[in-house]
């Protein structure tokens, strides 16, 4: 699948959910990003969409705890590196949670 996987994602290992917008260009969507648990919203920088992956960097600012993000389709999940545990991957599946106001 081609598309840029629009829509809010969210996995069972962590409280961190993100939802992926139109940018102003194709190669590069708009992503914001909360932690579930206590609605602390991440840093987000360096979205780049290649035609399969979608990478970014995500800074927590409470922590300054960064970590390198790369996510591609895997039926209708999606299916990420992340850098804080590049030896597991994990999967991120549609959620309905909202972002703090």
């Amino acid at each position: 699948m081609s598309d840029v996987p629009y829509g809010t994602w969210g996995s069972d290992d962590s409280h961190a959910v993100f939802r992926v917008k139109a940018g102003k260009q194709p190669d590069a969507p708009e992503i914001e990003a909360w932690d579930s648990g206590d609605g602390e919203r991440f840093k987000i920088s360096s979205v780049k969409w290649d035609g399969k992956y979608l990478s970014f960097t995500s800074t927590m600012p409470s922590t300054s705890w960064v970590v390198k993000h790369s996510w591609r389709f895997e039926g209708e999940a999606l299916r990420g590196t992340r850098s804080s545990t590049p030896d597991r991957p994990y999967t991120l599946r549609p959620t309905k949670a909202k972002p703090p106001a």
